[in-house]
């Protein structure tokens, strides 16, 4: 009589996976610890392009110092480990594209979430969206779907500025005018929106219509890739219906903090996105690891 086993938890698997030294599969560990080696110390560093135009010619959008204020780091002119770690991300992102199954529009969206808010997913979707677009294969518009205080809006200083919760709440309204420019040709921001309106930011929680308003994002920006920085799994209800509109799914984890408990309990809520990656940050490296270091 043969036994049937218990298949194993997307945690266990990863755990399996840096034990047998893989990272192939969609189900592997974003890790750049473990593939750092396959980066040339020679490599150039990527540098900022311009802008695009608006319509009147000019030039404006987001200035870089209000992205690095925020916390992006890859448009830096020095060799930085933690740059070069996204790099491998953003690779592996793209690659992941070709894999994702069913809808066209769900092939171009990527959300970012963690098991509790303060592991780094707005600094990781920041990071990500940035080097996706300084790549050049794909425009990236990033998208705050995070409405709690503090989010990524506020690090921009684009709190006040319309954005997705408009949309949610007037969707005959042009996405277009709600998206902010940056000064890196291919990089926008879909802010979160809502204003100050206390009502306005419940409007996600208490009647979710935003996955199908992504969906039609997706859709109509077909061209460029979504990345979405959603809630905490575990301090909202968002990302559970967000997993099911998203094509791959980030799923940051805090180096030694975060518990194995909190990690399979948030993945549970997002199964609903058939391809989850596991993002270790705030890891603590040596010297001697960092990138652009010669021996």
């Amino acid at each position: 009589m043969s036994r049937v086993t218990k298949p194993l938890h997307l945690v266990e698997r990863a755990a399996l996976h840096l034990r047998e030294g893989s990272m192939d599969g969609p189900e592997s560990v974003l890790l750049p610890e473990a593939v750092a080696e396959e980066i040339s110390t020679s490599a150039r560093a990527v540098p900022i392009t311009a802008p695009d135009p608006v319509a009147d010619g000019s030039v404006g959008g987001l200035a870089i110092e209000t992205l690095e204020g925020a916390g992006m780091i890859i448009t830096r002119e020095q060799r930085d480990r933690i740059a070069e770690e996204f790099r491998i991300v953003s690779q592996q992102v793209l690659a992941g594209m070709a894999a994702v199954e069913g809808e066209t529009a769900r092939r171009n969206v990527v959300m970012l979430t963690s098991a509790r808010p303060g592991e780094g997913k707005s600094f990781a979707a920041l990071n990500l969206a940035a080097n996706l677009a300084l790549g050049g294969e794909r425009s990236v518009i990033l998208v705050d779907a995070d409405v709690r205080p503090g989010s990524l809006s506020t690090s921009l200083g684009l709190e006040a500025e319309p954005g997705l919760l408009d949309l949610v709440a007037s969707p005959a309204q042009l996405a277009d005018a709600a998206i902010v420019r940056s000064r890196i040709r291919g990089l926008s921001v879909l802010p979160v929106g809502g204003g100050t309106d206390a009502n306005g930011r419940a409007l996600i929680s208490t009647h979710n219509p935003i996955s199908g308003l992504l969906k039609i994002l997706a859709g109509q920006f077909v061209d460029s890739l979504l990345v979405i920085d959603a809630p905490a799994c575990l301090s909202s209800s968002d990302p559970a219906a967000l997993a099911a509109v998203a094509g791959q799914v980030l799923f940051v984890v805090e180096a030694e903090k975060t518990r194995r408990r909190e990690i399979e309990a948030a993945l549970d809520l997002i199964d609903a996105c058939p391809n989850i990656r596991l993002l270790l940050n705030k890891v603590t490296v040596s010297t001697r690891e960092t990138f652009g270091i010669y021996s």
